[in-house]
């Protein structure tokens, strides 16, 4: 299961009142006081506002890794003016533009003393008493029990481990490294733009993490991904095979093979068992993810276990439509039908081409089935509710 920090939407509120032990700066000889740090200096800019210590952390570590952005171009992406705070899911994906690996990870104090060990400076977010704030820590020191943060204009804050636990429980945890591009880095970043639908540009990533670790099973997923959105469908399915081998239990390869096997018309008795197989292992994940957010004690909890649950249906609901689409593909008409239904009942609020596509899949079917009555409605809520223009156009080529 993602770790709970990587749900986390926002800090809101400014920055202020950090409790700890300021000092101007530390000691000539820290080291031989006790004192854990990176190899070289770390900076934090200043921003123009109060509550830009997001953007300030942020090009902090960028500049560490040399590649320095201005404090207010960093605002601009990632500050909500309104609710001054910066949005913790813009980070990552704004750090991986600039080439570099970003992780959220669980947070403790073993993390950050193993980030420092390492030479990676860590972002963390905790709340004050009246506000949130982010933090990027340079050191540690075990003989004095604290961590070393960084504030502008050089100066530095010693937070007492007990302190920070107190202040980083309440976010979670939250914590995020910046490291230096690696396959993983490629593949993040190819991900960010799978998203965003520029499956040029993620091709491109995947293929780079792939050439520095051909292991690397989910870069090779994607590149899958992204070989079936500009029609590659025989190579796509070469390379989820592939992972498959590797991979056997993972949900995702099984409904792609299933997906490209129907596309293809071929081993169809194959392509419904991966299917149904992807629909009981996602389906299985959704019920876990009811139950943990029943569960839930805390707003913060629940707000992290809420988008879990998200996730988890989205997947289950794109997992059914390609069972209804293997099914389909069978001449099965009725059976198709069944999941359609199904996935529109568990995708959330929102995804309206998805509602779409499902709508005239299952209107397709009940033409199939000589219901011509149901599907020319079926087809007039597919064409109500679509907003993609491409879609629009194949609903409409095919309902006539």
């Amino acid at each position: 299961m993602r770790p709970r920090a990587a749900a986390l939407l926002a800090i809101l509120a400014g920055c202020g009142g950090a409790p700890g032990t300021r000092v101007d700066r530390l000691p000539a000889d820290a080291d031989a006081q006790g004192y854990k740090l990176l190899p070289r200096p770390i900076h934090l800019p200043r921003g123009e506002t109060t509550y830009d210590c997001g953007p300030e952390s942020v090009g902090a570590v960028l500049h560490y890794w040399g590649k320095p952005e201005d404090v207010a171009i960093l605002s601009r992406q990632l500050v909500n003016p309104r609710h001054k705070g910066t949005y913790t899911n813009r980070i990552a994906p704004l750090v991986r533009r600039k080439g570099l690996v970003a992780q959220l990870i669980p947070g403790s104090v073993a993390t950050l003393k193993g980030a420092i060990d390492s030479g990676t400076p860590p972002i963390i977010a905790v709340r004050f008493p009246s506000s949130f704030h982010y933090y990027v820590v340079s050191g540690y020191s075990d003989r004095r029990q604290c961590v070393v943060c960084e504030e502008r204009g050089g100066s530095k804050n010693l937070l007492p481990y007990e302190a920070l636990d107190r202040m980083w429980r309440e976010t979670d945890y939250w914590l995020i490294l910046v490291e230096r591009s690696t396959a993983a880095g490629e593949y993040e970043t190819g991900a960010d733009y799978e998203k965003e639908g520029n499956f040029e540009r993620a091709e491109e990533h995947h293929r780079r993490a792939l050439a520095a670790d051909p292991a690397f099973h989910e870069a090779r997923l994607g590149l899958g991904n992204c070989l079936v959105a500009r029609g590659a469908i025989e190579e796509a399915l070469a390379e989820y095979e592939r992972v498959l081998k590797a991979t056997p239990g993972d949900p995702k390869v099984r409904n792609n093979i299933a997906h490209c096997l129907a596309a293809l018309g071929r081993e169809l008795d194959r392509a419904e068992r991966l299917a149904e197989e992807a629909v009981a292992a996602y389906g299985g994940l959704r019920a876990e993810a009811e139950a943990d957010l029943a569960a839930a004690r805390t707003d913060l909890d629940r707000e992290a276990r809420r988008r879990d649950l998200e996730e988890r249906s989205i997947e289950y609901a794109y997992a059914l439509g390609t069972l209804g689409q293997v099914r389909f593909r069978r001449e099965r008409w009725e059976s198709a039908i069944e999941p359609w239904t199904a996935a529109l009942a568990a995708i959330p609020e929102g995804f309206r081409d998805f509602r779409a596509r499902r709508h005239y899949e299952i209107g397709s079917a009940l033409r199939k089935l000589g219901r011509e009555a149901e599907a020319r409605a079926r087809f007039a809520e597919a064409l109500q509710v679509v907003e993609d223009a491409a879609l629009r156009k194949e609903i409409e080529g095919g309902t006539r």
